[in-house]
């Protein structure tokens, strides 16, 4: 009956943490982020280089993913990169 898979299913939950609880009962549970790598530190004389190298890769026509991709950056830092130039 509906009040017995109620219970069980309490039961199971009982031992999942709060937030494991919450995401179980929640009706439309958030899909996962994918695991961000470590943000980089870079030296302003990397940066300038990186800068460098990104301006004239889009000057040559080469797209922003394919840059972004080859240097391990995102796209929007491909474009925050081409205005600061």
């Amino acid at each position: 009956s509906l009040k017995t898979k109620k219970t069980k299913s309490a039961a199971a939950r009982k031992g999942a943490s709060k937030k494991a609880r919450k995401l179980t009962t929640s009706k439309g549970a958030a899909p996962k982020k994918k695991a961000s790598r470590r943000q980089t530190r870079r030296t302003a004389s990397e940066v300038a280089k990186l800068k460098k190298a990104v301006v004239s890769g889009l000057k040559k026509g080469t797209s922003a993913a394919d840059l972004a991709k080859s240097f391990g950056i995102s796209t929007p830092y491909i474009y925050m990169l081409k205005t600061a130039a």
